[in-house]
């Protein structure tokens, strides 16, 4: 059998092993601890770099609610904006629709007084050539006119 001394060198053997595993073990989880406080440091880092980008944020949502106030303010005038001119558009294109309709007129007027002054010409045409024949037919009076009296005063 086995002696105890024997199971005690093993034993202690044993434990001697266990122990140096212990050790690695220990070893190892130490490096582990580094590592995780190496990120727990820059995690904080993250957390602090996440709450200046949080607050930075936080400003710029501020602002984008003044921008977003002020452009419905711009809407809202140009919405005005755009119904008085289209009002003004409505205004024009009525007083261009009485234009058109004086412009017809004055077209259909200018046509007549056209017309009319072609009828004029024809009718001075004619007058002049009757006052052409009247004045031969006068000279022609007063020249036999003049011989009866020449006839007269010399007989």
């Amino acid at each position: 059998m086995v002696e105890e001394s024997d199971l005690r060198i093993v034993l202690e053997q044993m434990e001697q092993r266990l122990g140096q595993r212990i050790d690695g073990v220990d070893k190892r989880l130490d490096g582990i601890d580094k590592r995780l406080d190496g990120m727990d440091k820059r995690l904080d880092g993250v957390d602090k770099r996440l709450d200046g980008m949080d607050k930075r944020l936080y400003a710029v949502d501020k602002r984008l609610d003044g921008i977003e106030k002020r452009i419905d303010g711009v809407e809202a005038s140009v919405e005005s904006f755009r119904s008085e001119v289209i009002g003004h558009l409505d205004a024009i294109y009525a007083r261009f629709d009485r234009l058109e309709t004086e412009y017809h007129m004055i077209v259909a007027g200018l046509k007549r007084l056209e017309e009319a002054m072609a009828l004029a010409h024809e009718e001075r045409v004619r007058l002049a050539a009757d006052v052409a024949l009247l004045r031969s037919r006068v000279a022609e009076l007063d020249a036999r006119l003049r011989e009866l009296e020449a006839k007269m005063t010399g007989s």
